[in-house]
This record gives structure tokens, C-alpha cells and sequence, in this order.
């Protein structure tokens, strides 16, 4: 009877395994840039995930991620387990990175993954003369195919690779520079902002602002009528604040999560 169960156990991790129980996610990104900066460094967080096995116990992965070389380089990949691995090894290439990864080599630390989790922080640098202001899309593959030899994407379980589902990223970068106040991105701050505001706010079939951020005219993370009244009565009205900075093309003062699709040059 004891050897029967053992054998079924042995069935349903093989299946398991077959059947993609872990996807490996690499996020979509969206990073707003000063249009007059050459370069910038960020960070993208992978994640592992048991979708199909919430509590199957893994000892360890590799992961291998691709990208554009004309557009990024691969600075560092640090690891976020809440320990340290046994055996963290990172390849960095000029195409990509990848790691191999052993939680402990006895076999006594095993992680679940019921919940996507940020496996490892990779910090990239754009290359230089890339970010040129306008809208780009550069994007982040799993590959099996980088370093030498290649690194497969899979995690360890029960002591044999189980295969993963792949979902690719990619990185957006969008100019973060803009005046606030110039909600039709014509360069200027006067009343037609505040008709295109209320248009954009009332008027059926009208298109948003190209830079939500702009069209933020009192600053207070968001769009609404409050906007145009504010900008009316600092054009209009004796004693009424300024509206905020920036005045000239720049970047927000305060963080917010407002788009900027058109910037300023």
C-alpha cells in the first residue's frame, strides 16, 4: 500500500513538471525621463511564480533574461530572497544576463511560490544617445539561448528541472519634462489651456491631454474641472497663486503617477 502511494506521488510530480506548473514574469515598465538627460540608470524586479502549484517546494532556478544592446546594458542582478542562496552565480552580457541559482546544496531550504514574488533586482543603464524624447519601447525576453553554455530557463523541484511558462517585459520610457499649464503642448500658458481642459473634461469625443502631468495645473495628482478654474484665476484674478512649477520645461517637483506622452524639448 506504502509503495503505491509512493508511486502516485512520483506520477504527479512528473506531471506537474510537464505541465508549466511555474511562470517566470518580467514586468512591463513605464519610466518618465527628463528629455535632457543622456542616460539613466533603473530597475526591473522578475518574478517566480507557482501559478499551477501553489505549494510545490522548490531548491533552486535559472533564469535568463535578453535585451536590445543598441538600447540598454545590464549593469548588476542582485538577489531578494529573504536569505542567502547556497550558490547565486549572475552572467552579465551584452546582450543579457543570467543566473544560476541553489538554495542550499543539502537540500534543507525549499521556497513556494503560491504568490508572484521578485526573484532578483537587475539594475540597467540606458546607452548613451538613446533617449531622445520621444516615446520608446525597448523590450526584455527570457531566453535560453544567452551565455555559454546556455542557461535554461527552469526551476528545481524534487530534485529535477521542472520546466516554466515565460511572460516577457519591456521598458517604456516617456519624457517627464513639461510646463505646467500647457495642456495643448503649444508652448505657452494662456486661456486656450483652459479651454482645452474644459473640452478635453466635457466634451464628448475630445482627446485627453497629451501630458496629463501639464494638464495637473494646482498640482494635486490629478485632472478634473478644478484645473482650468485654478488656471483661469491665476491668469484672471488679482492676488491669485501662480500655478505651480514648473514654469519652464521641467520635470515634477512632486511624485505623482500622472503620464506625460507629449513632453517639452
Amino acid at each position: 500500500m506504502v509503495r503505491g502511494l509512493l508511486c502516485l506521488f512520483v506520477i504527479f510530480v512528473a506531471e506537474s513538471a510537464d505541465a508549466q506548473d511555474f511562470t517566470f514574469i518580467c514586468p512591463e515598465v513605464e519610466i518618465q525621463v527628463d528629455s535632457a538627460v543622456d542616460s539613466i540608470e533603473f530597475t526591473v524586479l522578475p518574478k517566480i511564480w507557482a501559478n499551477g502549484a501553489p505549494g510545490a517546494l522548490t531548491a533552486g532556478y535559472a533564469m535568463g533574461v535578453a535585451h536590445d544592446p543598441t538600447a540598454i546594458d545590464v549593469i548588476d542582478v542582485e538577489n531578494l530572497l529573504p536569505f542567502s542562496p547556497a550558490f547565486f552565480s549572475e552572467n552579465l552580457l551584452t546582450n543579457g544576463w543570467s543566473v544560476g541559482v541553489v538554495f542550499d546544496f543539502l537540500g534543507s531550504v525549499s521556497v513556494s511560490f503560491p504568490t508572484p514574488f521578485d526573484i532578483v533586482e537587475v539594475t540597467y543603464q540606458t546607452e548613451v544617445g538613446y533617449l531622445d524624447g520621444s516615446v520608446q519601447t525597448t523590450e526584455l525576453n527570457f531566453s535560453n539561448s544567452l551565455g555559454s553554455p546556455p542557461v535554461t530557463n527552469v526551476v528545481v523541484v524534487s530534485g529535477a528541472s521542472a520546466p516554466v511558462a515565460l511572460d516577457d517585459g519591456s521598458i517604456t520610457f516617456r519624457s517627464g519634462s513639461f510646463v505646467r499649464g500647457d495642456v495643448n503642448s503649444d508652448g505657452a500658458v494662456d486661456i486656450s489651456d483652459a479651454v482645452s481642459a474644459l473640452a478635453s473634461l466635457f466634451l464628448p469625443g475630445t482627446d485627453a491631454p497629451g501630458c496629463l502631468a501639464a494638464a495637473d495645473i494646482n498640482d494635486d495628482a490629478g485632472f478634473d474641472i478644478s484645473d482650468p478654474v485654478y488656471l483661469l484665476g491665476s491668469l484672471f484674478v488679482f492676488d491669485a497663486p501662480d500655478v505651480p512649477e514648473p514654469s519652464t520645461c521641467g520635470i515634477d517637483p512632486t511624485q505623482d503617477l500622472l503620464s506625460c506622452f507629449e513632453g517639452c524639448l
